[in-house]
């Protein structure tokens, strides 16, 4: 429990994605104290050692399924890539996946992505279409040769262990921002008084 509450510390200051683990503190914790419990109950009945790990276990998997997992969606989910896909595709764009398989886009972009692992077929669709998205891996765009000159990076999200781009043909007109996602219009909570009903001191 001790090594266990340790390593979600550590998790917390040093991952990968640069995340910030909301609840790690909290599960950490209560291993500390499940671990001092079985400490100091060390010569107790078997049964009490048993009651403190379920009693343990049972409060641990709270914060850790309602706080720190949920603050890795962003690096295991590709929800918000994926928006971001179906956000071009409504504009109209050709989506390509190179050497991913795109299935993990299809449920969130609402349709499959075609996929290719040659270089060539991107290009090709690059040379044949002015509205083109590519989803490839940060290793693949580094390794990509001959890499066309008018393409740019819109996204970059880390998914598990991979970091992920969108890259998209460079508009000649001169519009290379990414869509805007839809926004919410928050509504004030109050409407003010006009002048004449202000109160007078």
């Amino acid at each position: 429990y001790g090594l266990f509450g340790v390593a979600l510390l550590l998790g917390d200051l040093v991952n990968p994605w640069g995340l910030p683990l909301r609840g790690a503190g909290l599960a950490a914790l209560i291993l500390f104290l499940g671990a001092g419990l079985l400490i100091v109950l060390r010569r107790s009945k078997p049964t009490t050692g048993l009651a403190v790990m379920l009693v343990t276990v049972t409060l641990f998997v709270q914060p850790m399924m309602q706080l720190v997992m949920p603050s890795l969606d962003h690096a295991t989910s590709p929800r918000d890539q994926a928006r971001l896909i179906r956000g071009y595709t409504d504009q109209g764009y050709e989506v390509i996946a190179f050497k991913i398989y795109s299935g993990i886009y299809a449920y969130y972009v609402g349709h499959d992505v075609p996929e290719t692992r040659d270089y060539q077929a991107v290009e090709d669709l690059l040379a044949s279409h002015d509205k083109v998205l590519v989803v490839l891996r940060e290793k693949h765009w580094d390794q990509w040769p001959n890499r066309p000159g008018n393409l740019m990076v819109v996204d970059r999200q880390w998914i598990m262990e991979s970091k992920y781009f969108l890259v998209k043909k460079t508009d000649p007109a001169g519009d290379d921002a990414p869509p805007l996602l839809p926004t919410i219009t928050i509504q004030p909570e109050f409407t003010p008084l006009p002048p004449s009903l202000h109160p007078r001191y």
